[in-house]
């Protein structure tokens, strides 16, 4: 920990205590400090704050998917995907499997040293790639999740200046940037990790994911990450609108692949349908932004709406249809 004055204070660092103000919260230890907040924080008045020491730059395995947890977790994003201990288990055992490897745990800390968002993301993108995973066969799901954590690492071919620069970019600059992405496979080989996962990369990137499962699979983790996690130029969207969002603007995701994703995390759009424990067959009316899970539900042949109740004796037991959204 170290106190430093809020102007010296870079973006992403973490608070390690809580703020007050007049004995008034203002700002919660963890919080992970964005421009907004660092703005916040200067106009009520605060003059020193105190935050985390940074992780070392080789990279230090312990502790690691916990920090993600703290910086991009939580039940707004990931539904109820997380909820099991066992489950939870089962993916940070995934990663750290991964990470037991030294050329793809010292790729991974050059992503972060590069460009820490897409440090997050890679990871982001791994965990929602290794919930979809459980129903793999062992040959299909290696290079899948090395797939799923390096699908942007040609990011690592991006000059500092062009990660920096605010959106939206200029033709040039999403040319640029598309063609470093799609070489990201090249890293890989250069590494010599597993020929199958660079493939992997390579189409994804140039090809999209239509008539592939495993390509379908990394791009709704990708886009679904991508989408509900906040950048400087926007805030994240709602877990379930961001959904439709990825369904309607992922050109090759099939609906049966969006329903077991919806179905996992028990985040389901406004105008799903979905099938309740008791077999009834009920419409999403409206799907909260904090509480993704907790959705007001329709019968549209009785006219009423339903709330499920906390205790879980009555839940949404599969998603039937998800309806796809264009972005505003």
């Amino acid at each position: 920990m170290k106190k430093q004055h809020v102007h010296l204070v870079a973006e992403g660092e973490v608070l390690a205590e809580d703020i007050y103000v007049q004995q008034r919260l203002i700002l919660k230890r963890e919080a992970v400090l964005t421009k907004q907040l660092l703005r916040k924080l200067r106009q009520s008045g605060v003059q020193e704050v105190k935050v985390k020491e940074k992780e070392d730059k080789t990279g230090r395995r312990d502790g690691l998917f916990m920090d993600f947890l703290l910086r991009v977790g939580g039940e707004h994003r990931f539904g109820t995907a997380l909820h099991s201990k066992n489950r939870l288990s089962a993916v940070e055992l995934e990663l750290l499997q991964q990470l037991e490897n030294e050329r793809i745990h010292a790729l991974l800390f050059r992503l972060k040293n590069h460009h820490e968002r897409a440090y997050y993301h890679a990871i982001d993108t791994f965990v929602f790639g290794a919930l979809m995973s459980e129903d793999m066969d062992q040959r299909d799901k290696e290079p899948f999740m090395l797939a799923c954590l390096f699908h942007d690492a040609g990011t690592l071919l991006l000059p500092e200046s062009h990660l920096e620069k605010k959106m939206p970019y200029t033709a040039e600059e999403k040319e640029t940037t598309r063609g470093a992405l799609s070489r990201g496979g090249e890293l890989l080989e250069q590494e010599r990790l597993p020929g199958e996962a660079a493939s992997l990369i390579h189409r994804y990137h140039h090809d999209g994911c239509r008539d592939d499962p495993l390509l379908q699979r990394i791009a709704l983790a990708d886009q679904y990450s991508s989408m509900t996690m906040n950048r400087e130029e926007r805030e994240a969207f709602p877990a379930a609108e961001a959904v439709s969002m990825v369904f309607a603007q992922t050109t090759g995701i099939t609906q049966e692949t969006m329903k077991q994703f919806c179905s996992m995390l028990g985040i389901y759009p406004v105008n799903s349908i979905v099938r309740l424990t008791d077999d009834r067959e009920l419409i999403v009316r409206e799907a909260y932004h904090r509480m993704p899970t907790s959705p007001i539900l329709t019968d549209l042949l009785k006219g009423e709406d339903l709330h499920l109740p906390s205790d879980c004796s009555l839940k949404v037991e599969e998603a039937l249809y998800i309806p796809k959204r264009e972005r505003s």
